[in-house]
Formats: structure tokens, C-alpha cells, sequence
């Protein structure tokens, strides 16, 4: 099975000159350097480097599609595999951004990174091949249920969806920095450039809104438990890799105590930035 993900996720990234271009990207970056990134942040969160699934080239998929919007890339939970449309990222990098699309790309890869080497769980209950009952996934503290009865289309659920993208951005942002750093993927000057981009096109990032919750929810924490704001994210960072269950009725009333009793039950229902803002 492992080898026909792999086959099909090869195959794709070389069908068309998008699949090329993904090849191409791929081929620059230094999968052992951001392997070493993320043992890095696992060591001081106090992680299990060993666990960390850092998905490499042949895991890294292209998805042809001619239409416009949505994702530009995403992680695969059940398959292991990250996928990219590499033609998406180059227009939004040039026409929305102004920025070089490889610069772009691994700021997204960085992203889809972390969202892999977090905690993953994939729990079903199939009724016949390719159908399904019950269905659960969790990637760091997003869960997502589906539900089947009878003939009914299947109900899905997401929990906790803003704030695990809001940490994963800010995580992934991070990686991507100290990428650079180390590897000179970018020159100073570039990276001033797309630092710009950015910050003008800041209301137009995805996940600008979950990144500034997860700011405010450092400070807050920080400021109640009288502990460092750095301790705090690192303590974020590992409850992410570790699979924390934010329904444990402890953590539930420490959040009840800190920031409000409805604040949990909120946050994993909110799926969309006005929400987050209410």
C-alpha cells in the first residue's frame, strides 16, 4: 500500500510542466537541514525527535486543477502525503504577492511540514471498501469526524480547525526563517522584499487572523500564570506534537479559570475568522 502512495504521488509530480515545476523546487530543498529544524524545536518543546515525520520529495505530490481558488497546498493524514499545486502557488506568489514563487513555496511547505510532523491519529469504523460509518482524524489539535447512516450523505465535523492552522502558522514561519538562515535559500534583500509583501498583504493571508489568536492567547496565559511568553509557546509547540486533549476537564477549567468558561467550547467550533473575532 505504502508503495502505491509513493508510485502515485512520483507520477503525478512529473505529469505537466506544473508537475515539473514542483520537481524543480523539490530538487533545492535540503530535506535533512529541515529535518534538523524541526529536531531542534522538538528538543526544546521536550518532543520525541525520533517520532517527528518530516515527509520528503517522494511523499510531495502535484494536484492539476483548473480551478482557481481554494488551497494551495495540504496534508494528507490518511495517505501521508503533502500535496502542492505548485502553478496555483507561482500566480499567487507573482500577481497577489509580487514575491519569487520558490520563496512563496517554501513558506507553504514549511506549513505543510508542521501540520505532518505533528501528532496524527486516523481512526475508522469501514462498513465496505471505500465506505465508512465513522471516521476521525487528528493533526495536532484539529480533529475532524465524519458520519455515515444508511444512505444519507456523510456529516463532517471539524474541531479545533483555526487554532491548530493559527499555531501551525506561526510554527511554520519560524521554520521557514531558520531554513533560510541556515541555508541561504534567499538573500538578505529578498527576504526584506517578501518581509514587505507580507506586511502589506497581511489582512489577505489565510491564517493572519488564527496567528494573531495565538498571539493573544500567549500573552494572555502568559500574564495569568505569571510564566514567560516563551515558555508558554513552547508549551503550545508541545502539546501540538504530544496530541494534548483539549477536552481533558483540567486543562478545560484552567482555560475557564484564565480566560472565560465558553472560551474552549468556542474556539473548537469556530471555523471562521469572523467567529474567532466574536
Amino acid at each position: 500500500m505504502v508503495e502505491e502512495i509513493e508510485e502515485k504521488a512520483r507520477v503525478n509530480r512529473i505529469e505537466g510542466a506544473a508537475g515539473l515545476e514542483l520537481m524543480e523546487f523539490l530538487d533545492k530543498v535540503d530535506f535533512p537541514v529541515l529535518r534538523s529544524i524541526f529536531e531542534d524545536i522538538a528538543e526544546r518543546s521536550g518532543v520525541d525527535v525520533e517520532a517527528l515525520n518530516v515527509i520528503t520529495s517522494d511523499r510531495i505530490a502535484y494536484y492539476p486543477s483548473p480551478v482557481r481558488t481554494g488551497p494551495a497546498a495540504w496534508y494528507s493524514a490518511g495517505e501521508n502525503i503533502i500535496t502542492m499545486r505548485s502553478d496555483l502557488i507561482r500566480e499567487r506568489a507573482q500577481e497577489k504577492f509580487h514575491v519569487p514563487a520558490d520563496i512563496f513555496a517554501l513558506l507553504i511547505l514549511c506549513h505543510e511540514e508542521v501540520h505532518a510532523t505533528s501528532c496524527v491519529e486516523c481512526r475508522g469504523l469501514e462498513m465496505t471498501e471505500g465506505e465508512f460509518r465513522y471516521k476521525r482524524e487528528r493533526v495536532g489539535y484539529h480533529s475532524e469526524v465524519w458520519e455515515k447512516v444508511g444512505d444519507t450523505p456523510a456529516l463532517r465535523r471539524w474541531f479545533f480547525h483555526l487554532l491548530e492552522e493559527g499555531v501551525t502558522e506561526r510554527l511554520g514561519l519560524e521554520v521557514f526563517r531558520e531554513y533560510i538562515r541556515r541555508t541561504g535559500f534567499a538573500d538578505k534583500k529578498t527576504l526584506i522584499d517578501f518581509d514587505k509583501a507580507v506586511d502589506e498583504h497581511k489582512g489577505e493571508m489565510v491564517y493572519d487572523v488564527p496567528v494573531q489568536l495565538v498571539n493573544a492567547l500567549i500573552m494572555k496565559i502568559s500574564q495569568e500564570a505569571d510564566i514567560p511568553e516563551k515558555a508558554v509557546w513552547e508549551a503550545i509547540v508541545r502539546g501540538k506534537y504530544e496530541g494534548e486533549d483539549l477536552t481533558n476537564p483540567e486543562l478545560r477549567e484552567s482555560f475557564a479559570e484564565m480566560i472565560g468558561p465558553e472560551f474552549l467550547d468556542r474556539l473548537s467550533r469556530a471555523n471562521s475568522d469572523e467567529e474567532l473575532r466574536e
